[in-house]
């Protein structure tokens, strides 16, 4: 009002014209300022929120500076989870169901790695890749990465196993998970653009990361060479860590990795939730496994490029073996089947079977230093596994015949001894 008066009584103020000049350049350097921030905000809020823990996540939103966009390179720990049957699941269920789904469990495993201080580094349609031993606000980080992403595999696969119990008591779905983490060199930064925010985490030891993952059998942990070189000694024992071989894409020859079993003493949890999803999803085993002589003998022989075993079982579609090396999810195997007098091989021979491509699906320790493998055949036609089958079956049924036989003669033998005794 005091200007006002000023401009309608005709009076000058010699200063009054610079002072106008001065507010209008402070409020239009100001204006600019604040929307360069808002919009600095938004960026870090669309890349992460929901990625870091909420106090990592406000501490980037009123400083970025510390985020490493124009790229370096550090020493993490990385973590790739995969949740399976999302797809069985949709089959039965509407879109929105499905989603709501997918968000609840994904929302419930990146609790558990906030928990952990990891960080989502991206979310998979049916998993995670998250990484650890990170600070994107610039504070040095303390702890042993490596720890804490085996502790918080560990959560995750325990954590999973309550939920899907207590989610079958309402009529719930159940859902397996498997969990590969390899430490490793990591070049990082911004693959975005200047609105959008992607950080990008590059390097060999990510991929291994994801292999090592597949190479998991579910509900397990499979850790790489490097992170157990990080953990120390006694954390290791604690763990019980079982070294399993696994193939690793461009690497020559099989790879050594280490398994976790979160349930190695509790495994009724772990039984009822598997058979809970088993029965959700409707499977059942399609293929009869047929068990070879007493399941002991083991009278056909299994010789690969990898190792020797036995055969325990058979079916139309696989074999269940015994086998001198633990190995990984994924593993193709040449089979070479054969019997103590050979004929086996050569039967098959005469039929034109020679070595048999199969692939590790599951396995598990039977005795140290002894695994059961179970194995898909992938390298033969339909009318060739017939075959097959019908001449493992014939081997086999003469095996029980003969075991029947020698147990009739020793039976005889004995009879026949205590008779002599008593005579005597």
């Amino acid at each position: 009002t005091g200007l006002l008066s000023f401009a309608l009584v005709g009076i000058e103020l010699p200063w009054l014209g610079a002072l106008f000049g001065f507010a209008f350049s402070l409020l239009f350097t100001i204006i600019p300022v604040s929307f360069q921030r808002a919009r600095e905000k938004q960026r870090v809020l669309s890349a992460f929120e929901g990625f870091l823990p909420p106090s990592t996540l406000s501490d980037l939103v009123i400083d970025s500076s510390a985020l490493p966009l124009g790229g370096e390179s550090r020493q993490l720990s990385v973590m790739y989870v995969e949740v399976l049957s999302f797809a069985l699941f949709a089959k039965d269920h509407s879109s929105q169901e499905t989603i709501r789904q997918i968000r609840e469990v994904i929302g419930e495993l990146t609790e558990v790695v906030h928990r952990h201080g990891g960080i989502v580094d991206s979310v998979f349609g049916d998993g995670l890749q998250c990484v650890f031993g990170l600070n994107l606000d610039g504070k040095p980080y303390e702890g042993n990465h490596a720890e804490a992403v085996v502790r918080c595999a560990q959560e995750i696969q325990r954590e999973q196993v309550r939920r899907n119990l207590i989610r079958a008591e309402v009529g719930g779905p159940a859902y397996l998970i498997r969990v590969g983490v390899n430490s490793c060199e990591i070049q990082m930064g911004n693959l975005g653009t200047e609105s959008r925010i992607h950080l990008a985490m590059i390097g060999e030891g990510v991929n291994q990361a994801k292999w090592l993952e597949s190479a998991c059998d579910t509900y397990r942990i499979m850790i790489g060479g490097e992170t157990l070189a990080q953990l120390p000694p006694e954390l290791a024992e604690e763990f019980n860590l079982k070294e399993r071989l696994v193939e690793i894409p461009h690497v020559e020859g099989l790879v050594k990795a280490y398994e976790h079993d979160p349930f190695e003493n509790n495994k009724e949890e772990y039984r009822q939730s598997l058979k809970t999803h088993r029965a959700q999803i409707n499977v059942e085993r399609k293929a009869v496994r047929t068990p070879v002589g007493n399941k002991k003998s083991g009278f056909v022989l299994v010789k690969t490029q990898d190792g020797q075993g036995k055969m325990l079982d058979f079916s139309k579609t696989g074999f269940g073996i015994s086998f001198d090396q633990y190995l990984g999810c994924g593993v193709i195997l040449d089979l070479r089947l054969d019997t103590e007098d050979n004929m086996l091989a050569k039967n098959l021979r005469d039929r034109g079977i020679f070595d048999i491509a199969c692939e590790v699906k599951w396995g598990r320790e039977i005795k140290k230093g002894e695994f059961m493998l179970g194995l898909k055949i992938r390298g033969l036609s339909e009318p060739q596994r017939l075959e097959l089958f019908e001449e493992l079956s014939h081997f086999n049924e003469n095996h029980l015949v003969a075991q029947e036989e020698n147990a009739s003669e020793e039976k005889q033998k004995e009879s026949s001894d205590s008779d002599t005794k008593k005579a005597a």
